[in-house]
């Protein structure tokens, strides 16, 4: 899992070994975002539906965490930007 500064503004990716799907997404907050991810995932409510079959095939270990791109400003066009899979 990659772990970097709390408030940090960024795109990152999703990726679970054994698929070759990825999901994209963005905020101004990756600790927290990541953190909330994880929650869901363990919880068995995260909203995107394959995301979360993978994670219940493959589990936590499968589950790998990247920055794509930071952005030293907050920027709120990058949120509608990125929010599904590649």
């Amino acid at each position: 899992m990659h772990t970097t500064n709390t408030k940090t503004t960024c795109t990152y990716k999703i990726t679970v070994d054994g698929s070759t799907l990825v999901y994209i997404g963005s905020t101004h907050n990756y600790t927290r975002r990541m953190f909330n991810h994880i929650r869901s995932l363990e919880l068995g409510n995260h909203r995107n539906k394959t995301l979360q079959a993978l994670y219940n095939e493959f589990g936590i270990n499968a589950v790998k965490f990247e920055i794509v791109k930071t952005f030293t400003k907050a920027s709120k066009a990058l949120l509608p930007t990125y929010r599904d899979w590649e």
